[in-house]
């Protein structure tokens, strides 16, 4: 199962380095895959979830496409992303969306899909010790690493 550092957190919600590049780097670093969001204005790319806040050249993404998984944030974002390769997505309160390589990207507290589901979850407590996430090929957070560190220490 792949975990998803949503916007490059780690460690819990970072409004100050979320979605800067070296924030996200990190995550990528430390073997996680990571969610960001993405703008398109005057046919610059930039990065922020509320808003376009840091400069990021295409070709800086295309580099990490293996591990990518990209929230546009306007129509101008899905644009560009089109013919690229990259995995991305666009919703805005939908509980369900689909990525542009066929996986459901799944609002919190819904139910999962059959297969290819994404499950975002936002809390601290790892899900996979509650509900039945088997069927997520992957899960989006902002405690990923957190997680990841509690599997590590228990399959000593």
């Amino acid at each position: 199962m792949r975990l998803i550092a949503h916007r490059g957190n780690l460690r819990g919600p970072d409004s100050a380095r979320e979605n800067r590049k070296d924030y996200l780097d990190a995550a990528l670093d430390a073997g996680f895959d990571a969610e960001l969001d993405i703008w398109v204005v005057k046919n610059q790319l930039f990065l922020g979830h509320d808003g376009p806040h840091y400069p990021v050249e295409l070709d800086w993404v295309c580099e990490r496409i293996e591990n990518l998984w990209i929230h546009c944030k306007n129509v101008e974002a899905l644009e560009v992303m089109d013919g690229t390769g990259l995995n991305y997505f666009f919703h805005d309160n939908d509980a369900y969306t689909l990525t542009s390589n066929g996986f459901i990207w799944t609002f919190p507290k819904q139910k999962l899909a059959q297969q290819n589901a994404v499950a975002v979850w936002l809390e601290p407590q790892d899900p996979r010790s509650g509900d039945d996430f088997s069927l997520a090929e992957a899960i989006c957070g902002d405690y990923v690493g957190l997680w990841g560190l509690s599997l590590t220490l228990g399959s000593r």
